[in-house]
């Protein structure tokens, strides 16, 4: 079962994988981190609009100015938090594959945490009510002596639990089934 494999970047995983090794899902940010800049674009814009409106005279030409300089503080801060939505967006990785799970941060400062399926001790789930009601949440998975980083904002998280929760169900049936020979 593959999970927005098609729509996810996979790339890192993919170089990363061994013989025999698959993937079977892999989760992709949610669109929802584009939101981010809004606030700072809309406040640097009506500023902005706020500082063009003013009349400026000859004595009173630094409240205008002011403003202008504040409004574009603004639109740089919303462009700066904008690209690094994207980036993350762009290079976050969370993957299952049959063997492992996989995730990936970053871009210029890469971490990259790997877990042995055997390994997995529990899945964490964390959706607010707007996480709910657009589908998205943090993954968190548990293992023996560590844990990969909690991913927020990953779409379908959902439906990526229940995949890993039914391959670690799987690895660990088949791990108690191989002992009881």
């Amino acid at each position: 079962m593959e999970i927005g494999v098609s729509m996810a970047n996979t790339s890192y995983a993919k170089a990363q994988l061994v013989g025999g090794e698959n993937i079977m899902a892999a989760a992709r940010i949610h669109w929802i981190v584009f939101l981010r800049p809004l606030p700072y674009l809309a406040f640097g814009s009506l500023l902005a609009w706020a500082s063009i409106s003013m009349k400026a005279t000859p004595d009173n030409v630094a409240p205008g100015a002011l403003i202008s300089i504040a409004a574009s503080i603004l639109i740089l801060v919303a462009l700066y938090v904008g690209l690094s939505s994207f980036i993350a967006w762009a290079c976050t990785e969370l993957v299952l594959t049959n063997r492992r799970v996989i995730a990936k941060f970053g871009f210029i400062r890469r971490k990259a945490v790997e877990m042995d399926m055997r390994r997995v001790e529990g899945i964490n789930l964390d959706q607010s009510i707007l996480g709910r009601i657009l589908d998205y949440g943090s993954i968190e998975v548990r293992g023996t002596g560590g844990g990969i980083s909690p991913i927020p904002g990953i779409a379908s998280p959902g439906s990526f639990k229940r995949v890993l929760d039914q391959r670690v169900s799987e690895v660990v049936d088949g791990a108690v089934m191989s002992t009881g020979d």
